[in-house]
């Protein structure tokens, strides 16, 4: 989660596997989100492990 409040995800794969991802979330969430913005970053980065900072 951000100062703001707001829940900030980054995910990784291919486009269609991510579209399935945020469509899964959109659903389980929707009386949730007021709102989604979505940033595509091409990178050779890969992500190797997984945080949830508290």
């Amino acid at each position: 989660n951000l100062s703001d409040g707001t829940v900030e995800l980054v995910v990784e794969g291919e486009t269609e596997d991510i579209e399935l991802f945020v469509s899964a979330i959109q659903e389980r969430f929707s009386g949730n989100l007021t709102g989604k913005d979505t940033e595509e970053v091409i990178t050779g980065e890969q992500y190797n492990s997984f945080e949830i900072r508290r």
